[in-house]
């Protein structure tokens, strides 16, 4: 991911975050914030590290500032984990917010193929409870530290984690994820997902 500085429609500074959040990602960015000089970060990402997207997310929370996926860029899966650090969000007209829900990691996938292949898929079985489990909570646990509805979870559950959610306008805002558009029409609720499978 890289970190530069841009400038606002009124020529404001602004920190944009883009491309993919690699490992190690959330120690380049905090040192970045913690040099200052803007308001607002910027994000366009496809995600990545999961680990470092919370990270990167804290730091922002840390240092109190707001958050923005502009017009034409796209924030999906760890970057949405980032950008919800915000204490301001906002997503632009034209911009693109994709979740999809938690995922057990590849270690934990590898080692119940394994068990499969060997006969213990009983086994297998409760290590991908255990594990998914473990994701889903600590994503929960996220998401309530940022003030993002829990219903969030059980959304991004309605598709396979191979395929995002493309957010509508109404949902960014029921879901407490872009918080500067009020509350949401009290008879609002999310209907079927607009999945992306890859």
């Amino acid at each position: 991911m890289t970190a530069t500085i841009r400038s606002d429609a009124a020529g404001a500074p602004v920190l944009l975050l883009e491309g993919r959040i690699e490992r190690g990602d959330a120690d380049r960015v905090d040192a970045r914030l913690a040099q200052g000089g803007f308001l607002e970060v910027w994000f366009d990402s496809p995600g990545g590290a999961v680990e470092d997207g919370y990270r990167i997310g804290h730091a922002l929370r840390s240092r109190r500032l707001a958050a923005r996926v502009p017009r034409g860029a796209a924030c999906a899966s760890a970057c949405v984990d980032a950008f919800l650090g915000g204490v301001i969000r906002f997503v632009d007209d034209g911009a693109a917010v994709i979740v999809h829900p938690a995922s057990i990691s590849k270690s934990g996938r590898g080692l119940m193929e394994r068990l499969v292949r060997e006969g213990e898929t009983e086994r297998a079985i409760q290590l991908f409870e255990q594990n998914a489990t473990v994701e889903a909570a600590t994503w929960a646990r996220y998401l309530t530290l940022m003030g993002v509805s829990l219903d969030l979870v059980r959304f991004a559950a309605k598709v396979p984690h191979a395929c995002g959610i493309l957010l509508r306008r109404e949902e960014l805002v029921y879901f407490n994820i872009v918080n500067t558009a009020g509350a949401p029409p009290e008879s609002y609720r999310p209907g079927a997902p607009q999945k992306r499978c890859a």
